[in-house]
């Protein structure tokens, strides 16, 4: 970090106990929301982008709806940022017709091109006819005006009030200002705030215009009601007779750039000296957004509350946060479906709308139109983001000595925060060294750290904790002192020793440890650039540091976790203290390699980030703000949690913390999560929250609510078909014909081409976009135009991205689009460098049964730094039904299950049949079953197991003679006996656990339970992979092995599919699932689809929750279970969804349970933990 300034510092008070945002003292029985209020986004209902096009792109513009007529009215703007360029100024007035879904273009014009940046609201004067008046505001090269126009709807007349323009800053050459924001009550009009050029900072006024007071006097300055922070941008309502003013930005000293405030404020008109209340912050400062409210009693969704949606500068948002006034809380709204600010905002007749504004990036201006809630939702609407799991924050035992920038680390029960800074400045550092124990709910203090410090890498191995590098204040004014120093403090004996030195001074560096290594990841070092990608590694056996391969990002700040035996680094800030970023990464240890992964949704420094329930866990943080201090005040904390599956590399929010907080401590023990200290917005704090949590993933043990039938299992098929296959709803997804039909080359700046220089699989994939050497202007795109099949299913795609610029200027994106071209939904919006092939998944529920387009684009600025992706393997299935029924299943009773003692083995040459070409388990180990592989693991250590090892061929025809385990002599067939001899199902003793990524998980007991029974094995020596998706091929193993099929080879060693050869190494597992009636094939347009030769298995495909499921019952010989009256246990399992009878059969043998959202989610692709828990619970389940 880089020297700041000399300036004053903030004097914050330190202080025990619970503190609020910005130093607001909230007592400790607040709750962050009131009983039932939902907390995420997915408990919304979703937006809409509805209706035509705008005439052309539009932002800054003034919008209103008139209730006359329903319609909605905007009001000037401009159509693009380009400095002092009259064009881009807008004087017309839009006309939208919400019903029609259609926009008009109206006659009447503004005199002049002062229309950026203005307000409008419906007032109604003297005269008792309403009309809509329009304030401001700024024109061509930064020319300001406070004049007021009257807009009537009716007349299209727009004439210019003169008697009473708004009375401030008046004079050439910059009178007038921006309006802040605005409110209406009682038929007046307040603004609030407000900016100009000329004054860096912004307003604090509050003025009120009364269009029934005499003329020349209908302005009031209410000299009572000033801001507490000075401001523009900001978003104002109205909501139960209380104005409030939410967010904004201050301007910089040259006038070009907003910060993003999270501070809210409440004013009461009604008061006799009205003066405005400081409220709880926003989860995120925002500048630019807009606000909704309904007042209590409207009858609309969400009365009560109040909405704010979009803004940020200067990249946009679309994120949306509803707040509570009863229990003075924030938490996540349904978010906007494309990232917007400066957008014109109306609401009306129950519904919101957002129109225009910028596109992401905040450099392009949108023609498009979103309201809420959707007037025509789809059928079954995909929540942005999944429900949160488990409960909620509780308020805690404080700490003893109040501090931030802390180190933490989890050992046994007790989660331990250590160091920190404190004072003014912050330039008191802090050795205290506190412990949680979650089983008591108390804090303790161990031993200080024998050297005090702050923003010190910090984490805990084999009940060590190690802490390296840190800061001595003060940590603004001058830089503070920066440290190698490495200590370590030994839990059991509560005792501190000097290790070796980390080889470079670093604040901010991030820490992990896994395995006798000690990780210290990026920081600064106090010497240009200061942020840092370097990776040191202690091993804690020699003493000594090495170091790994670099993070891709230089970074400073950011936080790191193990997760599956990946460590996992999320945010900090990189290049600038006001660059915060929301970049993760995985590091894999045994490759030494980083992975890039889905970022966070929000970007954020200083957060703690901790592994609960087999995700990773963000929880607070936030941004460098600070114009008076150089950017080292972590002004703009957050509240938000976010959290981290990485079986579908995806982020949604988790329970807010009750206060904001950045350069926090915590941990998590079993499913509690503890944290701690940190800078609320005021100051340094002692407060602690706690948090017990659900499992985030399916629970697939327990007894279902309803009691399990048992002689009302009916074994009469029902009408339900049974899936055959799969349909591909997607023609020529991996391009082989060498041609684009039938997908459509839109866009062809540059054209696209099938190409065969970057493919997949096969030859050929699709390029869009400027190849390296030269940028052709403008957007490169495909798209098609398919049939989304009714249970809607999972688009997949692959692509490879290249690029030399960054995403305010070039893009890689993907849509869901109507037959129109309306965006539905944004897939994938990123400007990638990876050059490599990443696999895309998307839920198409939301547009089961209907018609749309799959879109590809490319977006290039023509500044000479190309952009480009390859697009291959495109593809969209579900299930289809055969025209006959694969497998009757029969009752058997519950110990039906054969055993079998293995027999003394016999002369090959008198009783064993002649060998296959399988070859034998000896030479061949098991297979891995990692998803991105389709050859064996070598080396993975085999456990003490009874499986099978591939049969032989009996000469003339194929048998079902199962061969012994690798440690168990072959049996014999008994004459006269049967030819389908089961496998011995002799229980192994339980074996050691060698894969480090499943401590922890959930549903550990089943994966070492197949495990030891040789029914799985890992992707490495050590690591199982839990999360990764889990295939087609992979089932076929553990459902043969796991169930103890006979397993089969055809004759010859023949092959039932084109893609399973026998050297496939799942070829004896699919072979003996297809001849056992189990597993099926696909049709030939499906095959051809994804490139294979009918008849094709497609082994390497990913295999669904539902999927799995039917299989498993098949396997297992369930009796068919339908509920009384076709009654449904699962929201989104209806008796016409072609697994119904699968999954209600499942659930009520306690095989399977679904989400706590009431939902099963048939459709999601399943990970390798899962697969692997139903799969136990359906053998130890089986009749």
């Amino acid at each position: 970090m880089a020297a700041a300034p000399n300036v004053v510092c903030p004097t914050p008070a330190p202080r025990n106990g619970i503190s609020g945002a910005r130093g607001q003292l909230i007592a400790s029985s607040n709750s962050s929301t009131s009983p039932g209020s939902a907390q995420g986004p997915s408990d919304y209902p979703a937006w809409e982008v509805f209706g035509s096009a705008l005439p052309g792109p539009r932002g800054r513009m003034a919008s209103a709806f008139w209730p006359a007529n329903g319609h909605i009215y905007a009001f000037g703007g401009r159509s693009a940022d380009t400095t002092n360029d009259y064009s881009t100024y807008l004087t017309s007035i839009l006309e939208g017709n919400p019903s029609a879904g259609t926009w008009t273009t109206k006659s009447a014009v503004f005199p002049t091109q002062n229309t950026s940046n203005m307000e409008a609201a419906v007032l109604t004067p003297t005269s008792g006819i309403p009309a809509i008046y329009i304030l401001g505001a700024s024109g061509p090269g930064a020319a300001l005006t406070n004049t007021m126009y009257i807009y009537n709807p009716t007349a299209d007349s727009l004439s210019t009030v003169v008697s009473d323009t708004w009375p401030v800053d008046p004079g050439p050459p910059t009178g007038g200002r921006i309006p802040g924001g605005s409110a209406v009550y009682n038929n007046k009009w307040y603004i609030f705030g407000g900016i100009r050029p000329a004054t860096p900072g912004g307003f604090n006024e509050t003025w009120v215009y009364d269009p029934t007071a005499p003329q020349g006097s209908r302005w009031t300055n209410l000299t009572t009601a000033h801001l507490s922070l000075p401001r523009g941008f900001i978003a104002g309502a109205t909501l139960d007779g209380k104005i409030y003013a939410v967010g904004g930005g201050q301007l910089n000293q040259a006038g070009t750039s907003l910060s993003n405030e999270q501070i809210v404020e409440r004013l009461d008109p009604s008061a006799p000296s009205p003066t405005w209340t400081r409220m709880a912050d926003l989860p995120i400062g925002r500048s630019t957004a807009k606000a909704y409210a309904w007042d209590t009693g409207s009858g609309y969704p969400n009365a009560g509350h109040l909405i704010v949606a979009g803004g940020f500068w200067d990249v946009g948002s679309n994120a949306a946060y509803i707040y509570d006034p009863v229990a003075n809380s924030w938490s996540g709204f349904a978010n906007l479906v494309f990232p917007r600010r400066n957008y014109g905002a109306a609401q009306g007749n129950g519904v919101f709308y957002a129109v225009g504004g910028y596109a992401s990036g905040g450099v392009n201006y949108r023609n498009d139109s979103e309201r809420y809630p959707a007037v025509n939702p789809p059928p079954s609407p995909t929540p942005t983001f999944t429900p949160v799991p488990g409960g909620q924050w509780q308020i805690n035992q404080p700490l003893n000595t109040p501090r931030y920038r802390v180190g933490s680390a989890t050992v046994g029960n007790n989660v331990y925060v250590i160091g920190g800074l404190a004072g003014n400045c912050y330039d008191t550092q802090q050795n205290a060294n506190e412990s949680f124990d979650v089983t008591s709910n108390t804090w303790t203090q161990r031993n200080n750290m024998p050297t005090a410090r702050g923003a010190a890498a910090t984490a805990a191995d084999n009940g060590t904790i190690y802490v390296a590098g840190g800061i001595q204040g003060p940590f603004e004014n001058n830089g503070g002192t920066y440290l190698n120093t490495h200590e370590a403090y030994n839990t059991s004996t509560n005792t501190w020793v000097s290790k070796a030195l980390l080889p470079a001074v670093t604040s901010g560096g991030a820490g992990a440890a896994l395995n006798g290594k000690f990780y210290v990841i990026a920081g600064d070092h106090n010497v240009s650039p200061y942020v840092s990608n370097t990776i040191y590694v202690y091993d804690e056996v020699s003493n000594s540091w090495t170091t790994a391969a670099t993070l891709p990002i230089q970074t400073a700040y950011g936080a790191a976790a193990v997760l599956n035996g990946i460590v996992y680094h999320v945010g900090g800030y990189n290049t600038s203290y006001t660059n915060v970023i929301n970049n993760v990464y995985g590091f894999d240890p045994t490759a030494n390699t980083w992975i890039t992964r889905t970022p966070m949704l929000v970007a954020r420094q200083a957060p703690t980030t901790f592994a609960l329930n087999g995700e990773l866990w963000v929880v607070g943080g936030g941004y460098f703000h600070n114009p008076n201090d150089g950017g080292f005040t972590p002004i703009t904390q957050t509240q938000s949690v976010e959290i981290y599956n990485p079986g579908s590399n995806s982020w949604r929010y988790g329970p807010p913390l009750n206060f904001t907080r950045v350069a926090l401590g915590g941990g998590a023990v079993g499913n509690i999560a503890a944290i701690a200290a940190g800078f609320d917005g005021a100051s340094y704090t002692t407060s602690s929250e706690t948090l017990t949590s659900g499992t985030p993933t399916p629970t697939v043990t327990g007894t279902p609510p309803t009691a399990t039938p048992t002689s009302t299992f009916t074994n009469t098929p029902t009408s339900t078909p049974t899936p055959c296959g799969f349909s591909e709803a997607v023609s020529n997804g991996g391009f082989e014909t060498g041609s684009f039909a039938p997908w459509v080359a839109q866009d062809t700046s540059p054209a696209p081409t099938v190409s065969n220089a970057q493919p997949h699989t096969g030859t050929f994939s699709a390029h869009l976009g400027s190849l390296p050497g030269s940028e052709t202007p403008g957007d490169s795109s495909i798209y098609q135009t398919i049939n989304v099949p009714a249970a809607g299913g999972t688009l997949s795609y692959w692509y490879w991205p290249r690029t030399v610029d960054s995403i305010t200027f070039d893009w890689q994106d993907a849509y869901v689009q109507n037959t129109s071209g309306t965006t539905l939904a944004t897939i994938m919006h990123v400007d990638n460098n990876t050059q490599a092939w990443t696999n895309v998944t998307f839920s198409m529920a939301p547009y089961a049964g209907t018609t749309v387009r799959i879109k590809f684009l490319v977006h290039g600025d023509n500044a000479g730094d190309p952009t480009d992706m390859f697009v291959d393997d495109v593809s969209l299935t579900s299930s289809v039904p055969c025209a006959t029924a694969t497998r009757t299943n029969t009752s058997l009773p519950a110990t039906s299950t054969p055993t079998m003692t293995p027999m003394p083995p016999t002369s090959t040459a008198t009783s064993t049949p002649p060998a296959t070409n399988t070859p034998p388990p000896t030479s061949t180990p098991l297979p891995a079953t990692a998803t991105s592989t389709s050859v064996p693991a070598t080396s993975t250590p085999l456990p003490p197991t009874n499986t099978p090892a591939p049969p032989t061929d009996t000469p003339g025809g194929p048998t079902d003679t199962p061969a012994p385990a690798t440690s168990t002599p072959l049996p014999t067939n008994t004459p006269g006996g049967p030819t389908d001899t089961p496998p011995p199902s002799a229980t192994p003793t339980d074996c050691p656990n060698p894969f480090v990524d499943i401590n922890g998980n959930v549903f550990y007991y089943a994966i070492h339970y197949l495990y030891c029974r040789g029914v799985v094995n890992g992707v490495d020596p050590t690591h199982y992979d839990p999360g990764g998706t889990a295939t087609r091929a992979q089932f076929a193993k553990l459902v043969v092995l796991g169930f103890g099929e006979s397993l089969y080879t055809p004759t010859g060693g023949g092959q039932d599919f084109t893609d399973v050869p026998p050297s496939y190494w799942a070829y004896v597992y699919i072979e003996t699932g297809f001849h056992n009636g189990i597993l099926s094939g696909f049709d030939a347009a499906n095959c051809a689809a994804h490139n294979a030769t009918y008849p094709c298995y497609l082994p390497n495909l990913a295999i669904t929750r539902g999927q799995l499921t039917k299989l498993v019952v098949l396997a297992g010989a369930y009796q068919l279970y339908t509920p009384t009256g076709g009654t449904q246990d699962f929201s989104d399992v209806p008796p016409t969804y072609v697994f119904y009878v699968s999954i209600e059969t499942a659930y009520h043998n306690s095989t399977i349970n679904g989400y706590p959202d009431g939902t099963f989610r048939p459709n999601n692709n399943i990970r390798r933990d899962e697969m692997a828990q139903i799969v136990y619970e359906g053998i130890i389940h089986r009749p």
